[in-house]
């Protein structure tokens, strides 16, 4: 009797042994497949690159326009012979100054502000007219041709004698002057300001 008693418990013991040991085994696997998914998790959050920004801060695109000092950095970054600007342009009764120069591949490009309004003036050697020098796809209630010192100059605006952008062809340079960036009240150039325009440019 004594016997049979030592050996259930001696069977009690070893069962529970050996549940304990298969709980301690199956909690270890979890904690390691729990490991290894968090692993992954990291792995995966890390790859993801972020997209490459502009200095304007708009992904994936780049600003071709590089900033120069003077006309003449400004010509020679564009690969053009001569660049002549002058330090303030008049439109209408408003005097824009301080020129700020940029160039692109071909383009050299100046613009003058006026409180909040600006004006750009460009040149190039290849493009040419409204849209392919000037860039302005707008369209205009009136085109109109003014003649400055044997120089035909194509005027745009919303009526005639007020012009908003002009075009011209020059001593196998092509140029624009375009108005209205920045501001809602748009000055018109008069036919005085043009020809001024056009007779102080190179």
């Amino acid at each position: 009797m004594i016997q049979r008693k030592a050996f259930v418990r001696g069977v009690a013991t070893a069962t529970f042994a050996l549940t304990l040991g298969l709980a301690t085994l199956s909690g270890c696997g979890q904690q390691a497949t729990s490991s290894s998914g968090a692993t992954t998790e990291s792995t995966s959050a890390t790859s993801e690159k972020p997209a490459e920004q502009d200095e304007s801060g708009q992904s994936g695109s780049v600003n071709p326009w590089k900033a120069a000092q003077t006309a003449e950095e400004t010509a020679q970054g564009a690969g053009l012979d001569a660049f002549v600007t002058p330090e303030s342009v008049q439109v209408g009764s408003a005097e824009y100054d301080n020129p700020a120069y940029s160039y692109t591949k071909s383009i050299a490009q100046v613009r003058y502000s006026h409180d909040s309004d600006t004006i750009q003036l460009r040149k190039s050697g290849s493009n040419a007219g409204k849209e392919g020098l000037a860039g302005d796809y707008n369209s205009y209630a009136e085109t109109w041709s003014q003649d400055v010192d044997g120089i035909e100059v194509t005027c745009y605006g919303a009526e005639q004698e007020a012009a908003q952008l002009i075009v011209w062809q020059q001593d196998g340079g092509n140029y624009s002057l375009s108005l209205g960036f920045g501001s809602d009240a748009v000055t018109a150039m008069t036919p005085d300001n043009v020809a001024r325009i056009v007779g102080s440019v190179q």
